[in-house]
């Protein structure tokens, strides 16, 4: 069975409700966009990601941010 994260990222809650509705639904474990990491990111065989719209455009086009990184990594 594949190990599978979902990492996520949420201001007001509503995705962190939806993160763990997909990690219970696809047997996945639940990461906080800030504990995420390379060798964190390595320990997983799907990566599901969650944050609101407009924080998906963002990660694309930041350079500091954590998530970012990982956003290239992929």
């Amino acid at each position: 069975m594949s190990k599978v994260a979902v990492v996520f990222w949420s201001a007001t809650g509503n995705t962190e409700t939806m993160a763990n509705c997909v990690a219970e639904g696809a047997n996945g474990t639940i990461v906080p966009c800030s504990e995420m990491n390379a060798a964190k990111l390595a320990e997983f065989d799907a990566v599901a990601f969650g944050a609101p719209q407009w924080v998906l455009s963002s990660w694309r086009r930041a350079s500091s941010s954590r998530c970012s990184l990982i956003w290239r990594v992929l």
